[in-house]
């Protein structure tokens, strides 16, 4: 009952439907005290559609995403994978001799090493971008549709 109506809180949330605080404290005084937003505590709450995306990555969290991390360390520790091997493991993959990385960079002119911050910079945006697209879709098909996104589980 109680992922139901966190569920149902949220819809009622994302289709502005919930009572804001501002409401709240005009019809009961005694009760509500301002018409701050309580989880930012600063500004005025005129819409929880605000908080909406803290609400949706929490229920995200709690209801797909902590589940399946624990499945996985559960899975990890039955076959006797620890956090020493994986970090060895990606060494042997990944061998960075740190020396001639900072050579290469010392001999990039200011220009250079400008225009590699920039694309860096770029490809993070890109990626972070691409993140937020993927987890907005499935919580929009989650919600509308009803579908479990892929990593929910088959």
């Amino acid at each position: 009952m109680r992922k139901n109506r966190r569920l149902g809180g949220l819809f009622k949330c994302l289709q502005e439907k919930l009572p804001v605080l501002g409401t709240l404290v005009r019809r009961r005084k005694d009760i509500y005290s301002d018409s701050n937003c309580i989880s930012w505590k600063v500004k005025e709450a005129t819409c929880f559609c605000d908080c909406a995306s803290v609400v949706a990555w929490n229920i995200f969290y709690e209801e797909i995403w902590r589940i399946r991390c624990e499945d996985m360390i559960k899975w990890e520790k039955s076959n006797g994978i620890s956090r020493r091997d994986k970090i060895e493991n990606k060494r042997k993959k990944n061998p960075k001799d740190l020396k001639k990385d900072r050579l290469a960079k010392e001999l990039l002119s200011e220009k250079g090493k400008k225009k590699l911050r920039q694309e860096i910079k770029k490809k993070e945006h890109a990626e972070k971008c691409r993140r937020e697209k993927l987890l907005e879709e499935a919580i929009e098909k989650l919600i509308a549709k009803g579908e479990k996104p892929f990593w929910y589980g088959l």
